[in-house]
């Protein structure tokens, strides 16, 4: 087993389908959204009047609040709800180094409170502030973006960004390796081993073009305009 040195309290069945449907939130819905938020900051690199259309096209979006709580909200505080009481019941027994499974699971823990904390930030003082009387989806795009540019040139908050989404890729990334082994999808030591280069290259590949993101706004340079 990969977590042989970690163990959980048993809940009976009502624990295992609600772990079951934890990982499924975590792996579609929430991964699903977390493709989509970053395909539209990807144009940014393809300069503002890009990114400005493309957050446009999401605000034209016909019941996008409904949508945002169906398919976002709540899967979230569902996801959040479990994953906090799972952590409350974990015994963590980091005793053997070597065992690149434990330490996975841990940092799977911990990557969630720091995820956790950053969308809190992320929503307080990026989202929420947006103001109330902007209802022109273009006009939201383009405070979205001036906002972005003022809040992300700052170092500290640059960094904290980096940290925060570093800690969702991770999260998400090994979510993919967490689900494929609890659904029996891969069992023998090699299958695992290469799920786990798949998950790296993937997180690899997110975590890079994030970093993209996150300088163009620092910075304000048109990173990649050229290739993409």
């Amino acid at each position: 087993m990969d977590h042989n040195l970690l163990s959980e309290e048993k809940g009976g069945w009502g624990y295992f389908v609600l772990r079951q449907f934890h990982s499924i939130t975590g792996l579609f819905l929430l991964g699903l959204f977390l493709w989509l938020h970053l395909a539209t900051h990807l144009f940014i690199l393809r300069g503002e009047e890009a990114y400005i259309q493309a957050l446009s096209f999401i605000f034209h979006l016909p019941y996008l609040d409904l949508w945002r709580v169906l398919l976002v909200w709540l899967p979230l505080i569902f996801h959040i709800s479990m994953g906090c009481y799972i952590i409350s019941r974990a015994s963590f027994r980091l005793s053997c180094p070597n065992s690149l499974g434990n330490w996975l699971y841990f940092f799977q823990r911990l990557s969630a409170l720091i995820a956790l904390m950053f969308l809190a930030y992320h929503i307080a003082y990026v989202k929420l502030a947006a103001p109330v009387d902007l209802v022109d989806a273009t006009a939201r795009a383009r405070w979205m973006l001036e906002h972005l540019k003022r809040h992300l040139e700052k170092a500290e908050v640059f960094g904290l960004y980096l940290v925060g989404i570093g800690a969702l890729v991770f999260h998400y990334v090994n979510g993919i390796r967490l689900f494929c082994l609890r659904w029996g999808l891969v069992s023998s030591s090699t299958s695992r081993k290469i799920l786990l280069g798949i998950c790296g290259g993937i997180g690899g590949l997110m975590f890079w073009l994030w970093l993209e993101i996150l300088l163009r706004f620092h910075l304000h340079r048109e990173y990649l305009k050229a290739v993409i």
